[in-house]
């Protein structure tokens, strides 16, 4: 057996994460018909078949997940060394991904704008989602994360900055009604751990009358008065027009996030002290104090 191109291995470990052709294509950026190709050069390579299709969608053959194990150690040994390789730059430039909260990315735009001017050179890459994103497999070089009962990952470095807390948000006219009568406005399958959410209506009363899976239009429909809404404190801007209508309370704790190597690059290290000074300020208002 002979390998005309290890990277061919890439294609079959996304397909053993996503579960399907498609899935493994979005996942590596490249059209169904490339996955498929690269998936028979290297069922050729071998001799044997890696994979069926079944209804629940791609499954693998013993030899699939046999090589899988071996892509995975590979694919870490490569995310490794371009770590080690990130780590040693003295540059301040090139690009820099920081993952954070949607409200972060929404209410931080100064910040943003601030670090912009203050370093020309680093070219940065702001994903806004609730997800843990992976430092490890750098699907972000730097994370701002509220840690709730998901505990910081052992493999990362970093520092807590303080509590964060929440509070029920609504417009104006709710403030008068009774919370048993309450409107509620809710997620649809939340990547952050929004069951608080249920916790409070639970808690206070009224009914779900809405269910959205985006922050933007939760925050217009609340501000339309179509329902209360729970949501961090600490980002005006996202609750622009809204009032608080409940006593803070304690969600998780603020932190920021890199992998360990990654640290001793110069352009992620200038990164990092800048966020941790942004989030450092903007503390009490997190804690609800403000």
């Amino acid at each position: 057996m002979q390998f005309e191109n290890w990277n061919d291995l890439r294609f079959l470990l996304a397909l053993q994460r996503q579960g399907t052709l498609t899935g493994a294509a979005r996942e590596l950026g490249v059209d169904q018909t490339t996955v498929t190709r690269r998936l028979r050069s290297l069922e050729k390579a071998t001799g044997s078949e890696l994979y069926g299709r079944h209804r629940s969608g791609a499954v693998l053959t013993r030899l699939g997940a046999e090589m899988v194990i071996t892509a995975e150690r590979l694919e870490m040994e490569m995310l490794d060394l371009e770590a080690r390789v990130l780590g040693g730059e003295k540059r301040l430039e090139g690009p820099v991904r920081i993952t954070m909260p949607l409200a972060y990315a929404t209410d931080f735009t100064k910040e943003i704008a601030e670090f912009a001017r203050i370093y020309p050179g680093i070219e940065l890459e702001v994903v806004g989602s609730d997800r843990m994103r992976s430092l490890t497999k750098r699907e972000a070089d730097i994370a701002l994360r509220i840690a709730t009962k998901l505990k910081v990952p052992e493999h990362l470095v970093g520092r807590k900055i303080c509590p964060s807390s929440v509070a029920v948000f609504g417009a104006p006219h709710l403030v008068e009604v009774p919370w048993e009568q309450c409107p509620w406005l809710g997620w649809i399958d939340p990547e952050g751990e929004w069951s608080i959410n249920e916790k409070l209506r639970a808690r206070y009363g009224g009914r779900y009358v809405l269910r959205l899976n985006d922050l933007w239009a939760m925050t217009e429909a609340a501000r339309a008065g179509v329902g209360v809404m729970v949501h961090g404190c600490g980002t005006p801007l996202v609750t622009q027009g809204l009032v608080e209508m409940t006593e803070p309370e304690h969600f998780g704790d603020t932190w920021v996030l890199t992998h360990p190597e990654l640290r001793r690059s110069p352009r992620i290290r200038a990164t990092l002290d800048y966020w941790y000074g942004v989030l450092k300020r903007r503390a009490p208002a997190f804690v609800g104090l403000v």
